[in-house]
């Protein structure tokens, strides 16, 4: 029997029933499908002028196929039992094991591995009834359509992967729960499931995956409401443009880990929803479309928020990166690939260690005691300088706040003060440098070059100095700029419209000039 919301798999994708019965003109029983790739569409579920049924996305989506043909093409799934004993109790899927594989892993969208259990060949056999002893499985991709009766068979199942399949309903989470006990983690990513609630708390399920799946924040929210003790909700690529605020407050306060990269998500505000979730600790926003994050979004919310992902948004200024320090609790950030850390270059990497206190790991790599004193100290000389010389272009790339906090750990900078003021022990104006040319496309060990320059000269008028010096052009440069008392050098990138007293080079500094291609991303 065909059912409206019925999922199958026909010509090797992926549909969804929209409608079943006749079509005016036409003889014969149709069913309206929508199918998942959309360029296997026709129509938007309308044919000469009437509308049957509607899709779930804009474009053409739908097409009418005779009933006869759907049911000879289409395959409708088997059930979860089914595929239980196909994988792990028969012969036919045992190749795997019998060359040795007693386990894999696969990646969920928080790139965590999750292991799954898979039965030894030689133990197959002694194992009919071990079933009732599997704890964790992988069935991803088994055209699995209904899950009724699977407590009687593998009771005991705590971690089970049904990615890919054919479930068309939450109804089929809700029986998953009803009969598995011990279920702690299902993932049900590339399925699409309509909502559905549940009068029965089910208070064993601690993670749900459920990427690429079309789900709606509403739906999932409603659907989700008997999931009392969910840890970790994986939410990502499912085109999620809001979160409504009062559907947010239906999310359980045993939530710590809450993953909703690559959506459509804007507005900070809609973020801000979650403030309230007393254990939340990681929150994954990577590759949406958040483009400001006001100064007091860490006010009054997010107070257990140790981890937070934004990278490849749309932030566009250095105080969306001071707003982080907001966050009382925040140890690790993942800003990169946002357009003010791409403007910053790799010296993008200090400028948020500095303004964010009490990070210890930034886009993936620890941040030590020596790096965060040296981000910090460079960033005070500058910042300073800044204030010194009331420059009101980069007057908002600073926090009062925490310049005053640096100024009462390391004092008062006094070399930094009267270079940013342009009284240099070597004039009032001028900056003594040494160049030294590393570049391997120079083909010689060249000499290095002392040169006095104003403070007043931008990056680019330098690399047209080095240019007419050492014979490398400005787009091949990457520079590098190191004080007597630095203990490595740093990049000295960005805008080669700014002065070099902005990047706080003192007198005597080193400057050295690599090429481009050679550069280590940080």
């Amino acid at each position: 029997m065909i059912r409206v919301g019925d999922r199958a798999e026909l010509e090797g994708c992926r549909v969804t029933v929209r409608f079943s019965g006749s079509l005016s003109g036409k003889e014969g029983h149709w069913v309206g499908v929508e199918w998942d790739d959309v360029l296997k569409g026709k129509h938007e579920g309308k044919l000469e002028g009437q509308q049957y049924f509607s899709c779930s996305r804009p474009g053409p989506c739908g097409s009418f196929i005779k009933l006869e043909s759907f049911q000879k093409r289409a395959v409708h799934g088997c059930s979860l039992e089914e595929a239980l004993r196909d994988r792990y109790s028969s012969g036919v899927r045992d190749q795997d094991v019998a060359q040795g594989q007693s386990s894999r892993q696969i990646l969920t969208a928080g790139d965590k591995l999750l292991a799954v259990q898979l039965l030894e060949h030689h133990r197959v056999q002694d194992r009919q009834a071990d079933l009732q002893h599997l704890e964790r499985a992988s069935l991803s991709g088994a055209n699995i359509a209904t899950v009724e009766g699977v407590g009687s068979i593998a009771p005991n199942l705590e971690e089970l992967d049904l990615s890919s399949n054919l479930l068309s309903s939450f109804k089929s989470v809700h029986q998953l729960l009803a009969e598995l006990q011990h279920l702690r983690l299902v993932n049900l990513s590339s399925n699409q499931l309509a909502a559905c609630t549940s009068d029965t708390a089910h208070q064993q399920l601690q993670g749900l995956i459920l990427n690429s799946a079309r789900a709606t924040w509403a739906n999932v929210l409603i659907s989700c409401s008997a999931f009392s003790s969910l840890r970790e909700l994986h939410l990502c690529a499912n085109g999620i443009a809001t979160l409504e605020s009062d559907m947010s407050r239906m999310l359980p306060e045993s939530l710590e880990m809450l993953a909703l990269e690559a959506n459509d998500l804007t507005s900070w505000s809609d973020v801000a929803s979650l403030s309230h979730l007393p254990n939340l600790t990681q929150l994954l926003l990577s590759s949406n479309a958040i483009s400001v994050i006001p100064l007091d979004a860490g006010t009054g919310g997010f107070k257990t928020l140790r981890m937070l992902t934004l990278g490849s948004n749309k932030l566009q200024a250095w105080q969306s990166i001071i707003a982080l320090d907001g966050f009382t609790s925040l140890k690790e950030l993942r800003v990169s690939g946002n357009p003010v850390i791409l403007a910053g270059g790799s010296g993008s990497r200090y400028e948020v260690i500095a303004r964010v206190g009490r990070l210890q790991k930034l886009n993936g790599s620890a941040i030590s005691a020596a790096e965060r004193q040296d981000a910090e100290i460079r960033y005070l000389r500058r910042a300073m300088g800044d204030v010194q010389r009331s420059n009101a272009e980069t007057q908002d790339h600073h926090s009062s706040t925490r310049i005053q906090e640096l100024q009462e750990r390391y004092g008062d900078l006094g070399a930094a003060a009267s270079v940013a003021s342009g009284n240099t022990s070597l004039g009032s104006n001028m900056l003594d440098l040494v160049l030294h040319c590393i570049a391997s496309s120079a083909g010689r060990a060249l000499e290095p070059q002392h040169k006095k320059v104003p403070v007043s000269m931008t990056v680019g008028k330098l690399k047209q100095l080095i240019d007419r010096l050492f014979k490398l052009s400005p787009g091949d440069q990457a520079l590098l700029v190191k004080a007597k008392t630095d203990p490595l050098p740093l990049p000295l990138d960005g805008d080669d419209n700014l002065e070099l007293q902005r990047f706080d080079i003192q007198g005597g500094s080193s400057i050295f000039i690599d090429d481009r291609n050679s550069e280590q991303p940080l």
